[in-house]
């Protein structure tokens, strides 16, 4: 083949015939020089003839290609091995690159700059806006209601389309280089600024985009892919992996050993790459300092773009069309550990924690295991969570490792388990430290020293403590009846913390009530703790008598009889009468007022008569405490509080 510059850029690569002959510059030198085959475990399936294949999007069954002074073509892509191109429209400028949200595309339209066009109907797509951006539009992203469309010297432009019949200018952000490619994460978009290598923005306020962390690398950033906490850079030298969990400080962790990357687009743990020179190059990401080949194709032409979805990457290779290249046999179907390592975390000496470890079959081929060995054994040992060895396609296999420390040291070993050919073994490294004794928390034990009256109820503060010296977590207050813990919380995570809680006991019934209320604290082997708690209900007291209504013009009387200070031979301490009232027989009984003390026997309901035709009363006896009694009224809900006499209003007119 022989290698030429682009009229576009200096410094860009193209293919044109089989003889090589290889460009001495800066590119070249700027990282190792592989030797390519034609493939390694990944071929096309289906090619669709599109000229000046560019820029391209995927957004259900179709492909979006960008196709330059062609416009928008339109590729259903339902059956891989089948494409064909369903629709187009001949955008007025250079179509270079395009996204899909919703029902529109939004094309990167050269000099003409964006183009909205309506692509519910893919058969026939609409142009419904645009916005004549300033510069040469080369690469677009749309997230929410904003695109980001890349104009090289004329930085990113920022365009509302909340309305994509009229997109909006928000924000003309000049960059340090020439934005060339964008894609944005969350509350950044991630330039790929040519000469000038990456470039992070925040775009958290679209109006407002500020540059926040750069890294300058050896060649022409021309794409950008992102995904968790990397920026994986295609700049014409090589992909180059940025770590940006941090991203005002991205850095530098991974070079891919490649030439000419122009794009790059990442899935899983595999990165694929775009290469000018030497097609689709696919890598195994999962140690960013240490990348693995995972596949290769060596297209026919110029590849300018890919994606990937559903097993299939896909490539925009210029006059050679979009190519749909299969996938699944990437890495020889490897079985893969969900986990590259596995660290217990602070285990109590002499007890026990477990992680589990997942062996997945990505690429849907049924894989056996062999053997499972660890040296380590006093200390880590394992146990398969399935029936059998063998794992069929889409399945994976589940791996239970125990670490069971004896001192507080640090103890390390490895986990591996070879296959049956082709497979290659594999291996996980394991780490643990053991640690002091977990907390506790005190038990308690809690007697209601007073016999409580049936459908009322006594309060008892507990009080509880944490001992030990390490932290609890979600500690949980269970309830039994009679007794009741509802409304408390117990924020104890610490050694030495204390709550004063309240206990409640509310009996229905006469008799003597004892319960094991457990503690439930969510931390790895700690028990259930409980407390004991007893309490009587021996008594029913009588409710007053000869409950009377009589009306005083707009007023209404009430007297009762005292209630008798003795019940079944257990005396009473009445403290007080309630009154209680409701307007009808089916609404709740409401707290209307309550006596000074156990000697008064009459109230006056003021000017009754002016806002109901009709009204219920009834009067009950109070022997508990004032704290009980002011948990009682406060909801103003008493339907069984006591035995209730009621008079009716009406019926004493």
């Amino acid at each position: 083949m022989i290698v030429i510059t682009h009229p576009l850029h200096k410094g860009e690569f193209v293919k044109k015939t089989s003889l090589t002959i290889f460009y001495i510059g800066l590119f070249l030198l700027s990282s190792p020089i592989i030797v390519w085959g034609d493939s390694l475990n990944v071929r096309t399936i289906g090619i669709c003839n599109i000229l000046k294949a560019r820029g391209f999007a995927l957004s259900g069954s179709y492909a979006y290609v960008a196709s330059e002074d062609l416009g928008l073509r339109i590729v259903n892509i339902s059956d891989p091995s089948n494409p064909s191109v369903v629709g187009s429209y001949d955008t007025p400028g250079m179509a270079n690159g395009v996204a899909v949200s919703g029902n529109y595309a939004y094309v990167a339209d050269g000099l003409s700059g964006l183009k909205v066009i309506d692509v519910s109907v893919p058969s026939n797509p609409q142009l419904v806006g645009g916005y004549d951006t300033p510069g040469n539009a080369v690469n677009i992203a749309v997230s929410g209601n904003y695109a980001y469309v890349a104009e090289q010297y004329n930085g990113l432009q920022i365009i509302d389309i909340g309305n994509p019949t009229n997109p909006q200018p928000v924000r003309w952000y000049i960059t340090a280089g020439e934005a060339y490619n964008v894609t944005i994460a969350g509350n950044y978009a991630y330039v790929a600024d040519y000469g000038s290598g990456l470039a992070i923005l925040n775009i958290s306020n679209p109006a407002s985009p500020q540059t926040i962390g750069t890294y300058d690398t050896q060649g022409n950033a021309h794409g950008v892919a992102a995904s968790g906490n990397y920026a994986y850079v295609a700049d014409q030298t090589a992909m180059r992996i940025f770590n940006v969990t941090n991203p005002a400080t991205p850095l530098y962790v991974g070079v891919s050993a490649t030439q000419f990357a122009r794009a790059v687009c990442v899935f899983d743990r595999y990165a694929f790459v775009a290469e000018s020179n030497y097609g689709l190059r696919i890598f195994d990401v999962t140690n960013p300092s240490s990348l693995q080949v995972a596949g290769y194709y060596d297209t026919p032409g110029t590849p300018y773009n890919v994606s990937y979805a559903n097993n299939c990457a896909y490539v925009t290779d210029y006059n050679s069309g979009l190519r749909i290249i299969d996938c699944s046999q990437v890495n020889g179907n490897q079985p893969n550990p969900t986990s590259s390592f596995l660290t217990f975390t602070g285990t109590p000496v002499a007890q026990y924690d477990s992680l589990l470890l997942t062996i997945s079959n990505r690429n849907h081929t049924e894989f056996r295991y062999n053997t499972l060995v660890n040296s380590n054994t006093n200390f880590f040992s394992y146990r398969v969570d399935d029936s059998d060895s063998v794992t069929n396609a889409n399945d994976s296999l589940r791996i239970w490792v125990r670490f069971n420390p004896d001192s507080t040291n640090i103890y390390r070993d490895t986990l591996r388990m070879t296959f049956d050919t082709p497979f290659q073994p594999i291996t996980v490294p394991i780490s643990g430290t053991g640690i002091g004794t977990y907390s506790y928390l005190t038990q308690s034990t809690i007697v209601f020293p007073n016999s409580v009256e049936p459908t009322l109820r006594d309060s008892m503060r507990v009080q509880i403590r944490v001992a030990g010296n390490l932290p609890l977590s979600n500690v949980a207050l269970i309830s039994d009846a009679p007794f009741d813990f509802s409304g408390n919380t117990l924020p104890l995570t610490q050694a030495g913390d204390a709550a004063s809680i309240w206990l409640r006991f509310q009996p229905t019934a006469p008799g003597t009530f004892v319960r094991n209320l457990p503690i439930v604290v969510n931390t790895i082997n700690v028990d259930t703790l409980w407390i004991t708690a007893s309490g009587t209900s021996s008594y029913v007291p009588a409710a007053p008598g000869s409950l009377t209504i009589s009306l005083a013009g707009e007023n209404a009387d009430l007297t009762w009889a005292r209630v008798d200070t003795s019940q079944n031979g257990v005396p009473l301490t009445i403290q007080r009468y309630l009154v209680f009232y409701r307007n009808d027989n089916t609404t709740p009984w409401y707290y209307l007022w309550n006596t000074a003390g156990a000697d008064a026997t009459s109230f006056t309901h003021i000017g009754v008569s002016r806002f109901s035709p009709a009204m219920f009363y009834q009067v009950k006896a109070w022997i508990g405490d004032s704290d009980t009694f002011d948990q009682i009224v406060q909801p103003m809900s008493v339907g069984t509080l006591a035995i209730e006499v009621e008079r009716r209003l009406s019926d004493t007119r």
